[in-house]
């Protein structure tokens, strides 16, 4: 069984090479669509040269612009509805409804009456993950695994020349490959071992981190903000400052609720066994956002200093973000695992330095005391006769709002 699994996995990674390098190069063959035929007793007579037939589409797997009409094998030309309507001769149009709704308006390429003409009217439908990004994505990890497997060749120059002797021995280099790097990486995971390090150490150092990098996120958008032409520029520092806080807040409430979750489970599990898998998974909250905030410098100093960044690239640009993006990732959460000793050796109890402990309980209590005071403020105003237009007790609140969808 064991041997059955990995020559499927085989077959399954040089598929997915192959049918990543089909969609990078036409993402539009004949291979990502989905045939549905059309029955002619459904075609309803609309104006004109033109016919109907009501669609039901799920826009976010077909999207209504990869739709392609057939008439036998010739594919009908798509243009707009009062083309199809007064010029017909093998034109359709798709308008979109509401509740995934589409409404098909088309004609015959004669402009017969397709109910009784006797030829065959088929949909092609092009699903929306079929496309050049969702290839470079696959023929990416592809390379990752790739290039995994290959440093793993040559760590032993031995075990490097004997993989080149015959496919016997390939073979078996897979077998080591899989027996010995995927139990490494899957250790902070699978891990039942007993955890060096105190669990209450583990969760106040990922707490603390997790409101840190939070804070420092938000800090870094609303520094963009302050030093740029923006809607700050009439407000007074008070203001500015009151903006930080209630907005560092929401990120940080947000980002301890998923770590908190993590401690129920973990405090859950640790009583029938001693495994760190929610530990690992609560790493991922704060590596997202140390990843998402070294991102962001890279972006900026791109942008800052050769006219580019994220938003206004695509193609290949963009991707190569994704690879950096997810480079960062891995390596910032290996260095948080091996601190916490889930992952090679530490010598070195987790121990956070008070000051900065102290620093990030006390922008918290903060953050939390300003953020509640101004809600019980908006309540207690709008108690308050609306007549005082000029004193609109939501203007920090949508100012906030404005520098929270900035984040995004």
């Amino acid at each position: 069984m064991k041997k059955f699994f990995r020559i499927t996995f085989l077959i399954t990674f040089f598929l997915a090479i192959v049918i990543s390098g089909l969609l990078i190069i036409k993402p539009g063959a004949s291979i990502f669509h989905i045939k549905r035929r059309l029955s002619p007793e459904n075609f309803k007579p609309y104006k004109g040269h033109a016919y109907h037939l009501p669609l039901t589409l799920n826009s976010l797997i077909f999207p209504p612009g990869g739709v392609l009409l057939f008439e036998d094998t010739a594919l009908l030309n798509r243009t707009n509805r009062a083309d199809v309507i007064q010029k017909g001769l093998g034109r359709y149009s798709i308008a979109d409804l509401e509740n995934n709704r589409s409404n098909l308006i088309f004609s015959a390429i004669d402009n017969s009456n397709p109910t009784t003409n006797e030829r065959q009217y088929t949909l092609s439908l092009h699903m929306h993950f079929f496309s050049r990004t969702t290839g470079a994505s696959i023929l990416l990890i592809s390379i990752f695994g790739l290039a995994w497997f290959v440093r793993f060749a040559i760590k032993s120059p031995a075990r490097g020349e004997s993989s080149l002797a015959s496919p016997l021995t390939l073979w078996q280099l897979f077998n080591d490959f899989l027996d010995e790097e995927l139990p490494r990486v899957l250790k902070p995971i699978k891990n039942t071992q007993p955890i060096k390090q105190s669990r209450r150490s583990i969760w106040i150092f990922l707490l603390t981190l997790t409101t840190g990098a939070a804070f420092f996120y938000v800090f870094m958008e609303w520094f963009f903000f302050v030093t740029k032409p923006s809607f700050m520029d009439l407000m007074g520092w008070v203001e500015k400052i009151e903006i930080l806080l209630i907005s560092s807040f929401v990120l940080i409430l947000a980002s301890l609720t998923l770590v908190l979750i993590a401690a129920g489970l973990d405090l859950l599990i640790s009583r029938f066994r001693d495994s760190s898998l929610p530990i690992f998974i609560a790493t991922l909250i704060p590596t997202f956002i140390l990843t998402a905030i070294s991102l962001l410098l890279v972006d900026n100093f791109t942008y800052t200093i050769f006219y580019f960044g994220i938003v206004s690239t695509g193609g290949v640009v963009r991707y190569a973000y994704g690879v950096v993006f997810l480079i960062i990732f891995v390596y910032i959460n290996s260095r948080i695992l091996t601190w916490m000793g889930l992952r090679g050796q530490t010598d070195h109890p987790i121990k956070i330095p008070r000051l900065i402990f102290a620093l990030i309980a006390v922008l918290l209590l903060i953050t939390a005391g300003l953020s509640f005071k101004k809600i019980n403020d908006s309540n207690s105003n709008r108690v308050i006769s609306a007549s005082d237009a000029g004193n609109d007790p939501d203007d920090n609140r949508d100012r906030i709002l404005s520098l929270l969808a900035a984040m995004d």
